[in-house]
């Protein structure tokens, strides 16, 4: 599937959508912190990590320079659409575990578990 210009920019928009989540931690986190029995400093923990996770770039540099320059030329071509790919499937799959932990869905989350998933989610909304 060739994505066009206007694709590109469409997923860029989608993921640009994601990351403005990582701000919106003091709409959700009083839920978080009620559902998980978090205190304080375990609340602040997670959006320190969601933050982190959102301006430590250095894993999607690193796979962008090697799909650039050692890809040939389909990693020349593809390059920014997988990384857009690889951007919301980690966004996605980090706040759905996220949202699981706070439903108990996955039961008895540890807490160093929560802060993985928030610095997956914030990770992918770079």
């Amino acid at each position: 599937m060739l994505f066009s210009k206007r694709a590109t920019f469409a997923l860029g928009c989608f993921c640009l959508l994601f990351s403005g989540q990582t701000y919106s931690f003091s709409d959700y986190s009083q839920a978080l912190k009620d559902s998980l029995k978090l205190s304080d400093t375990e609340t602040e923990a997670i959006q320190c990590l969601l933050t982190f996770g959102s301006y430590f770039g250095l894993p999607s540099g690193l796979l962008y320079d090697a799909l650039n320059r050692r890809g040939g030329r389909w990693g020349r071509r593809w390059a920014s659409q997988c990384l857009f790919a690889v951007g919301i499937a980690l966004n996605s799959i980090g706040y759905l575990a996220l949202w699981a932990a706070a439903t108990g869905r996955i039961e008895a989350a540890p807490f160093w578990l929560v802060c993985v998933f928030a610095y997956v989610a914030g990770h992918g909304g770079e």
